[in-house]
C-alpha cells in the first residue's frame, strides 16, 4: 500500500478518540493529553472540554496544542442528536484542512475541505451500525465487560477525508484487574496487513481511556503520519 493511500485510511482514526468517561453530576469536564514519540518527547498537548446537561453528553471541544501553547488544530462535536454518530468539524490550522460530519434535512453529510480545492461532500446512503468521531469510544466503555469476555465487535466508522465509511474490527487484548487493552483495526485482512493497528487502555472503573498508541491526526514537519502514544489526566502536560 503506497504511502499517500496509508495517510488517506488513518487520518481519521485518532478522530475517533474520546471526549471523556460518564459524569453525570458534572456539567463541564476538562482533562489532558500528552503526545509523544517513542523517545518519550512532547509532540503536542490535547485539552478536553466536555459539555453535560443532565447527565447526558451535549458537547465536546479538544484543543491542540504545539509543547509552547500554541494552537494548532481544534475539533468540535455535537451530541444533541446522537451518542453513537455526532455531527462534528476537525480544523487542522497547519495543513489548512477542515473534515467532519454534520446534518441536513434528515440526513447525514460527510465533507472535507483542503485550503483553495473547495468543499466536497456527500451524502451518507446507510447509516446502520455507523459511528462518527468519538461515538465509538462510547459504544466501547459502555460494552468493556463484553469485550473483556472475548467478544469482538464490527462496526462501520467514517472518513470523511475518503467521503464513506470503513469496516472495524475491536478485540480485547488483555485485561488485569481494573484495566482492559483493545485493539482496533480495519476488518479487511488485506488492509489491515498494512495498516498499523490502535492499541488502547482503559478503566473499567472510571469508564475511561487511559492510553493511546498508534498514528496520529496531526501530522509531523514533514506533512507525513507519526506515531505517538498519547496518555490521558487532569494534569497540563509539561515536557
Amino acid at each position: 500500500m503506497n504511502r499517500s493511500l496509508e495517510k488517506l485510511l488513518l487520518l481519521c482514526l485518532l478522530l475517533l478518540l474520546p471526549s471523556a468517561g460518564t459524569f453525570a453530576q458534572e456539567t463541564e469536564v476538562v482533562y489532558w493529553g500528552a503526545a509523544r514519540d517513542e523517545q518519550g518527547k512532547l509532540l503536542y498537548k490535547e485539552k478536553h472540554i466536555t459539555n453535560y446537561v443532565d447527565g447526558r453528553i451535549k458537547e465536546s471541544l479538544t484543543l491542540y496544542q504545539d509543547p509552547a501553547g500554541r494552537e494548532i488544530a481544534t475539533m468540535e462535536s455535537n451530541y444533541d442528536r446522537s451518542l453513537a454518530m455526532p455531527t462534528y468539524v476537525f480544523k487542522d490550522y497547519l495543513r489548512d484542512y477542515e473534515e467532519g460530519l454534520r446534518f441536513r434535512d434528515g440526513d447525514y453529510y460527510i465533507f472535507n475541505t483542503e485550503g483553495k480545492k473547495g468543499e466536497n461532500e456527500k451524502r451518507l446512503k446507510d447509516a446502520s451500525n455507523v459511528f462518527s468521531c468519538q461515538g465509538w469510544h462510547y459504544y466501547v466503555v459502555e460494552n468493556l465487560e463484553r469485550l473483556e469476555r472475548g467478544e469482538v465487535f464490527k462496526i462501520r466508522l467514517i472518513f470523511p477525508n475518503k467521503l464513506r465509511a470503513y469496516e472495524f474490527k475491536i478485540e480485547k487484548v488483555d485485561s488485569e484487574g481494573d484495566l482492559v487493552r483493545v485493539k482496533v483495526k480495519f476488518a479487511n485482512w488485506l488492509v489491515s496487513w498494512f495498516v498499523p493497528q490502535l492499541d488502547l487502555l482503559y478503566s473499567k472503573k472510571d469508564r475511561k481511556l487511559i492510553e493511546y498508541q498508534g498514528v496520529s491526526n496531526i501530522f509531523d514537519e514533514n506533512d507525513d503520519l507519526q506515531e505517538v502514544r498519547i496518555t490521558y489526566s487532569d494534569d497540563v502536560p509539561t515536557d
